[in-house]
């Protein structure tokens, strides 16, 4: 009787563990998922950033570009003045 006993409170005992151990690897999985949240939404974020410094980037280009072609007809014009006088 005694041994049964015994083995009763060594399966509540291990039960117990298994249980916390449950509890913990779950609240592991928990963090985990909110952390991976956290860096998806910071990724987005950033790749939202990324974009937006990108097309900025594209817009000076192409205004850059548009000076130069000023400055070049400019120039031709200049050059086609001289010609004439």
């Amino acid at each position: 009787m005694a041994q049964i006993d015994a083995s009763y409170a060594e399966t509540d005992l291990l039960e117990k563990e298994f249980i916390e151990k449950k509890t913990e690897n779950m609240n592991l999985v928990n963090e985990s998922e909110m952390e991976g949240i956290k860096f998806l939404q910071n990724f987005g974020e950033c790749t939202r950033e990324s974009e937006s410094v990108n097309a900025n980037i594209n817009q000076i280009q192409y205004i850059i570009a548009m000076l130069q072609n000023e400055l070049s007809q400019a120039d031709c014009d200049e050059d086609n003045i001289d010609a004439v006088f």
